[in-house]
């Protein structure tokens, strides 16, 4: 019988950092193609990953609750247009821009910019909200 490890990690660009150490950003969003979160593992927070800069943030929290989130957005002018699911419920304008500062972003209109990466549009289907505290949506 092959044994789970007890751990699971996770990449994170340095600016967010601070904000994990702090508790300001006390959840992430992420793609889990391969591996799935798991309650109850420990979560082994980098910066740097996979890289020769890899440094340890934090391992000291655990998963919580993972939460599946459907992000859709379109970016115009000036302008953008989003959809947020979480678990099948479509969030509100203010909920929208409090899952981003909790994320780490000064704003909503930073979440999107990272998640459109340069593009004009992206429709981002099954990801997991992956919690280290209790806070829900």
């Amino acid at each position: 019988m092959e044994k789970k490890p007890k751990s699971f990690l996770l990449g994170f660009k340095a600016q967010f950092a601070t904000d994990i150490l702090l508790g300001n950003k006390i959840h992430t969003i992420r793609e889990c193609a391969v591996r799935q979160p798991e309650v109850g593992r420990t979560i082994k927070m980098y910066s740097g990953l996979r890289t020769k800069n890899c440094k340890l943030i934090t391992d000291v929290h655990k998963i919580v609750s993972v939460q599946r989130v459907d992000i859709k957005i379109e970016k115009f002018k000036d302008s953008y247009k989003a959809n947020i699911c979480i678990d099948g419920r479509v969030l509100c304008c203010l909920e929208k821009q409090m899952l981003a500062i909790k994320d780490g972003f000064a704003n909503s209109g930073r979440l999107y910019d990272f998640f459109l990466d340069g593009r004009q549009s992206v429709d981002l289907k099954d990801y997991k909200l992956i919690h280290w505290t209790s806070a829900r949506y």
